[in-house]
């Protein structure tokens, strides 16, 4: 972050201060207006500078200056305030001085320092007190202004678009423009001079980070050029989401506050948006993938919840661990990366229902995260349970090819060819009892499964099961003759493993029927 974009929460700025001076107070320089003073207090050392306070302005009588040939001296003095941070110099008249010396005008000239004389009848302390009101006014406008600004935020969220309300707030007070980004990298809500790809590099910082975090950059090809990029932490460190907001200058320590603000309210909107999880549009996404009945109360419901109007082109969504067993993600984090509510767990993965089509990047946080994405093409809602049967031969393909893919990408197979339907008969077929919904159907069919994927080695086979290699050629030869077939024979091997790519398709159907 840009050290000279950072604003605290209550300022007085040198101009303000020098203002509200007695007019007896004569300023022969005012030096940068609009930094903000941060401390008033005398000194009277010949090197001040180990004692002081970033934003201080120095007063003293003009001890530091002494000798008759001060020039050297009042350059050294002036440069080494600057250095520090220094706002400004008071130069108090009497008993050293009469006025202030010409070697101390021309080094603040020079340095930029702000230079102000003070007569005798004005005491340092007065100034001092004078900064105290000052700091006590803009205190009180601030916490006004955050009160005001709060308030108007916390009714936004209470709208019928949260988001989009809350944004709006921003917009009409201390913002030019204000956006949130998703974890994908996509516009949820808002809208923004700058492109998703000009900002990229900001919100990667920003959700680089943990904890509450702040980036600030300057577009200067923008026409609100400083931008603040926030991330939104619901629960955790992962940023679901960011706020970026564009202003024309470093926001004032009110408005600054009002963004903080809305950050907070944003965070609770996707809390809130996250627990409704288990909420009507799920069940009926359920009902609709599991089961047989469809109709327009339980496809409005799930267009709803994927955060679409009725009638809007769906698409389903399936992600993997890369590995079986692979690194486990939070499911409300999926909801976020696809902007949808309804993420469905299973099978150690997950079936998501979005409005979205995932981007690049949502694939590639996907990846990093260990994660596989199949991608669905999009359909209405009444034809999802097909959408999502069909997907499944793009699932299946996820490990081999050790990339996300999406319907139509995945290379040309068998399973791909033969079709949910086809293939739930052949499995049905083939594989019989070990169909049933009992433990030990489920071990048969574990078992078959990686005694074929490691193409009938016995050794390969009880390394990838965790048995011995005796028990896995005892429960292959049972598997033979229950199920009547030569397990030596390649097609039937081949037949078998297609088969039980279907299993699942063959036991949904049975408890359909």
């Amino acid at each position: 972050m840009d050290p000279s974009l950072e604003t605290p929460l209550v300022t007085v700025t040198l101009d303000r201060l020098l203002h509200a001076l007695p007019e007896t107070v004569r300023v022969l320089h005012p030096g940068r207006g609009d930094s903000a003073v941060r401390w008033v207090g005398p000194s009277e050392l010949d090197d001040p500078v180990p004692f002081l306070v970033p934003g201080e302005v120095v007063l003293t009588s003009g001890m530091p200056f002494r000798a008759s040939d001060g020039h050297a001296e009042a350059q050294r003095y002036v440069a080494s305030l600057v250095k520090a941070e220094a706002r400004a110099l008071g130069v108090g008249l009497a008993p050293h001085h009469d006025r202030t010396p010409e070697a101390v005008i021309e080094a603040c000239r020079l340095h930029g320092l702000g230079l102000f004389e003070i007569p005798p009848e004005v005491s340092f302390a007065s100034i001092g007190l004078v900064f105290a009101r000052l700091m006590e006014t803009a205190r009180a406008r601030v916490l006004r202004d955050l009160h005001d600004g709060t308030r108007r935020l916390l009714a936004a969220a209470m709208g019928s678009s949260p988001e989009q309300e809350v944004l709006t707030v921003l917009t009409r007070g201390p913002v030019e423009w204000a956006v949130v980004l998703g974890a994908d990298g996509q516009v949820r809500a808002g809208s923004a001079p700058a492109s998703t790809e000009q900002l990229e590099g900001l919100v990667e910082r920003v959700q680089g980070g943990s904890g509450a975090r702040l980036e600030i950059a300057r577009f200067d090809q923008l026409e609100a050029p400083v931008v603040e990029a926030h991330p939104l932490r619901p629960s955790g460190d992962d940023a679901v989401a960011v706020l970026v907001a564009g202003s024309r200058r470093p926001l004032e320590p009110s408005a600054a506050g009002t963004v903080r603000a809305a950050v907070t309210v944003l965070e609770v909107l996707q809390r809130r948006r996250a627990s409704r999880r288990e909420a009507a549009g799920e069940l009926a996404a359920r009902l609709l993938l599991r089961g047989r009945i469809a109709s327009e109360t339980t496809e409005a419901l799930i267009s709803r919840s994927a955060g679409a109007a009725h009638r809007t082109r769906l698409r389903i969504v399936m992600g993997v661990p890369r590995v079986a067993e692979g690194v486990s993600v939070d499911e409300r984090f999926w909801g976020h990366l696809l902007d949808t509510e309804l993420v469905l767990p299973e099978d150690g993965g997950f079936t998501a229902i979005t409005r979205r089509d995932p981007s690049a990047r949502a694939v590639a946080e996907a990846r990093r995260r260990g994660w596989l994405l199949a991608i669905g093409d999009p359909v209405e809602a009444d034809g999802l349970r097909t959408a999502a049967s069909e997907l499944l031969a793009v699932r299946d393909q996820l490990r081999r090819s050790d990339r996300s893919l999406r319907q139509g990408e995945q290379p040309l197979s068998v399973a791909s060819l033969l079709g949910p339907q086809a293939g739930a008969a052949l499995a049905r077929g083939l594989l019989g009892h070990l169909l049933e919904p009992t433990e030990e159907a489920a071990e048969q069919r574990r078992v078959l499964t990686a005694w074929l994927a490691c193409s009938g080695s016995w050794e390969a086979a009880a390394r990838e099961l965790d048995l011995h290699r005796n028990t896995v050629r005892r429960q292959i030869e049972a598997l033979q003759q229950e199920l009547g077939l030569d397990l030596g024979d390649m097609g039937v091997r081949a037949d078998l493993w297609v088969a039980l790519r279907f299993a699942r398709d063959a036991h949904s159907d049975a408890d359909g029927g």
